[in-house]
């Protein structure tokens, strides 16, 4: 009975390979770019640090000591902004009082609010990030927190979040302290967090807007951004520039932060600690050069490494059903940046494996040199029909019924339903073999009972009276 079941099982193994020929080929985890890093006609940049990234990628297409600890001044406000969207209501109320007013000191950035004055989340905003105003980052943070210092660690974690592995915040405004510092890389990260906010966006672009009447002051008030590529009366001005925050301290220099888009492609710019000469023409430089060299590709509709034709990574299969291809897809709203001139193929990945999780198998990086230039997800999918390359089997050629129908290979059928048969009527002349061998056997043991009952009885001897 056992070798029966042993042969049984071999056939429905062949059968099974037969019906679904499936091939499993793991690919090479990594390597390494068919062409070195390249940063054409790179800008030279006077501030101490600099970078570039693409937003929606976080790709870095340019760096200068990008992880350097340096202080931010008022560029700290894209993260008091954020933190304020993120915790008030556009129309909730801020009340100023003595104590925030008289902790500015005289020569930093004021909106000029007195004690009792009350004014929306929202002008406090447009004043926050336009006018720079220190006294409205204080009254936002009290707002929110009980003391600055407790939001401060709220900042800090919010940028951890974002991103931020180098920052460090001690105050809502980015007035000097020694223990208040960041990166152009966490600047970055904050931004790239902060733009995702459509009101962010809305005021850090803002290059004029009109506070309302206060309850201390009844006029109206324009107030314009302090940041010359965004207004277009200006000789910085530069039309692709969608917003950004200017920061100033005597030890932190000029910081600017700046986000642009063309021809959809958001580039965030950050410069830090250089001069009111440098810092917007170094903003302008490597927008120029982002824009000119480099280019945004979506990456399923650009990898061919990982094709179905070929044999380095995805499981393939062919099977009843005319299934062809891996069972294994990219992410399609993925996207990489590119040095113009280049394809998927010349830079480097790493795939790193992940648990299966909703059906997502891992994520496939791809480098220029050590910079990320682009993420996208493997997930497992389901098999779609390729054109029929062997006889198919059609019904009503009508193209709605088409659509519910699945093309299957006839000859795979044929195939299955020969082998299925020929199990059976195995499994029969085996069963029957099985109990005609039993019948005989029963038949020659009473044979043998009964012939030797006859010898016993002719042995017995005869006696006389």
């Amino acid at each position: 009975m056992k070798k029966t079941l042993s042969i049984i099982m071999s056939l429905c193994l062949i059968l099974a390979c037969f019906i679904s020929n499936v091939t499993i080929t793991l690919a090479e985890t990594s390597s390494q770019p068919t062409k070195g890093r390249v940063d054409p006609e790179a800008p030279e940049i006077f501030g101490d640090a600099a970078i570039l990234m693409e937003a929606e990628t976080g790709a870095i297409l340019y760096e200068k000591n990008s992880d350097k600890q340096l202080y931010p001044a008022s560029i700290t406000k894209i993260m008091t902004a954020l933190l304020t969207i993120e915790n008030c209501s556009m129309e909730d109320t801020v009340t100023f009082d003595e104590n925030v007013i008289s902790s500015i000191p005289y020569d930093a950035a004021i909106l000029g609010v007195v004690a009792g004055e009350k004014m929306t989340v929202k002008d406090c905003l447009y004043a926050l990030l336009m006018r720079s105003s220190n006294d409205v980052a204080i009254g936002l943070a009290m707002k929110i927190s009980d003391t600055e210092e407790s939001f401060a660690t709220l900042m800090t974690n919010r940028a951890k979040q974002a991103g931020a592995i180098n920052t460090q915040f001690a105050n809502s405004t980015g007035l000097h302290d020694e223990k208040h510092y960041t990166t152009a890389y966490d600047m970055a990260m904050i931004t790239k967090s902060a733009i995702q906010n459509q009101v962010f966006c809305q005021i850090a672009g803002m290059d004029c807007y009109t506070l309302s009447p206060t309850n201390k002051s009844p006029n109206d008030q324009v107030i314009y951004h302090r940041h010359n590529m965004l207004v277009s009366t200006r000789p910085d001005y530069y039309a692709y520039a969608e917003g950004g925050k200017t920061g100033y301290t005597d030890e932190a220099g000029n910081t600017l932060v700046t986000f642009a888009k063309k021809d959809g492609v958001t580039l965030i710019c950050v410069v830090l600690k250089s001069d009111s000469k440098h810092v917007s023409r170094d903003t302008r430089a490597l927008f120029d050069y982002g824009y000119s060299n480099f280019e945004k590709v979506n990456i399923a509709e650009n990898e061919t490494r990982f094709s179905q034709n070929e044999d380095n990574f995805f499981v393939k299969m062919n099977g009843i059903f005319l299934t062809s291809g891996s069972l294994v897809s990219i992410e399609t709203g993925d996207y990489c940046m590119l040095p113009k001139g280049w394809t998927l193929n010349d830079l480097g990945f790493k795939i790193e494996y992940d648990d299966m999780s909703d059906g997502k198998i891992g994520n496939i990086k791809y480098y220029c040199g050590e910079n990320v230039m682009g993420t996208t997800t493997l997930s497992v999918q389901a098999q779609k029909s390729d054109e029929p390359i062997s006889p198919i089997l059609h019904g009503n050629t009508s193209t709605e019924e088409n659509n519910s129908q699945i093309p299957i290979n006839i000859w795979y059928v044929v195939a299955a339903a020969a082998i299925l048969v020929f199990i059976i009527v195995y499994i029969i002349y085996l069963v029957k073999t099985r109990d005609k061998r039993r019948r005989n056997r029963e038949r020659k043991k009473v044979f043998k009972e009964s012939k030797k009952r006859y010898k016993k009885r002719r042995r017995r001897p005869i006696k006389f009276k």
